[in-house]
């Protein structure tokens, strides 16, 4: 298991079991993050403060993240990411929301069986909330469907800016409309004032039904195989992120 973050700590790319799965697309937003109404709450305004923790054989990234929605309204996103090698927890508590937001929780695009790489519209992904695998409805490059016979190489040249298949194809990725997608309804019983998502990637024959409870010290969450008690956005003293875990 295997996470790469970008510059504003957002996952890049997500291994988990030998399948990979890339920032999904919503109207042109690329990421991993909330969802309401379309606009997908991810690209940070302000600074992004990290947390790491290491114990008994689990590793947890705490990001903490202000960001502003289609309201203008200010929120912290606070992203909990726990692995203890094979899978990977992800937990992204936010400001309730009103409406019916979802978790943006990629694009399931090659999965690695030891021999070779082969194209995958699937993934082993367990959600606390209901989880579902969408696709684009429209046609076209810029509506890259996992299904489909176009690889994302293709579909990145076709969108690069010189038609001739000489530009960025990194850049013509960024012009990507809508992918297909994984996506997670909030955690139930989750504190009236936050919504909470959960997310398991990679196998596992246990449950995933995590629990969540508010304290003095912040969310604590429990899952199978671990509790952590993610502190205020605020942070601490120092506004530093406050995150406790134990197995």
């Amino acid at each position: 298991m295997s996470v790469a973050f970008d510059s504003k700590m957002t996952p890049s790319v997500v291994e988990a079991d030998g399948t990979y799965y890339l920032p999904a697309a919503v109207n042109r937003q690329h990421g991993f993050g909330p969802v309401l109404d379309g606009f997908l709450l991810c690209r940070p305004m302000g600074e992004v403060r990290v947390r790491d923790v290491q114990v008994d054989g689990l590793t947890a990234k705490l990001v903490t993240k202000p960001v502003v929605g289609r309201d203008h309204v200010l929120r912290h996103i606070q992203s909990l990411y726990v692995t203890d090698g094979t899978r990977l927890w992800t937990t992204v508590a936010v400001e309730r929301l009103d409406g019916a937001p979802y978790l943006l929780a990629g694009l399931p695009y090659a999965a690695d069986d030891g021999e070779r790489v082969r194209r995958t519209a699937e993934g082993d992904v367990t959600s606390a909330g209901t989880l579902r695998l969408t696709h684009p409805t429209a046609e076209g490059a810029e509506h890259f469907d996992a299904r489909s016979e176009l690889t994302q190489e293709q579909a990145a040249f076709i969108l690069a800016a010189d038609p001739r298949g000489y530009g960025n194809p990194d850049e013509g990725w960024r012009h990507l409309v809508s992918s297909s997608a994984l996506e997670a309804e909030p955690a139930p019983g989750a504190p009236e004032h936050l919504h909470v998502f959960a997310v398991r990637y990679g196998p596992g024959d246990a449950a995933f039904a995590p629990a969540f409870e508010v304290g003095e010290d912040g969310l604590t969450v429990r899952t199978e195989a671990f509790t952590a008690v993610i502190g205020d956005a605020a942070g601490d003293a120092d506004a530093e992120p406050e995150l406790t875990l134990r197995a």
